[in-house]
């Protein structure tokens, strides 16, 4: 599942960052697109750990390190777009997003093959 929610954010990402580069500029776009992939990085990262909470191969300790080292690290990124460009942090917002947008497009992809 994982997996292919990252295929479906990079996809979705990639073509809104082309989109938002071509009519806001294409830094705009990059940061559009480093959300996209911190989002994915974060997600993937998430489920990695989860996985191995369930299986007992990860104490419950590292798991909430973990935690708080991926929202560390979004926010840093998030500070730092933030102190170049006050309208950076909008698009890597919309950016970080597309991960919540990849899941809903999954979810229904799953409903289809069910039904």
């Amino acid at each position: 599942m994982a997996l292919r929610v990252l295929w479906i954010n990079m996809a979705v990402s990639s073509v809104l960052a082309i989109i938002i580069g071509f009519f806001a500029g294409y830094r705009m776009g990059l940061v559009f697109l480093i959300g996209g992939i911190v989002s994915s990085v974060n997600f993937s990262l998430s489920a990695f750990v989860a996985s191995f909470s369930v299986t007992g191969r990860i104490s419950g300790l590292w798991g909430g390190l973990s935690t708080f080292a991926r929202i560390l690290a979004v926010a840093l990124v998030g500070g730092l777009l933030f102190r170049l460009d006050r309208m950076y942090v909008l698009a890597y917002m919309g950016g970080f997003i597309m991960n919540f947008v990849a899941l809903i497009i999954y979810s229904l992809k799953i409903k289809d093959e069910r039904e």
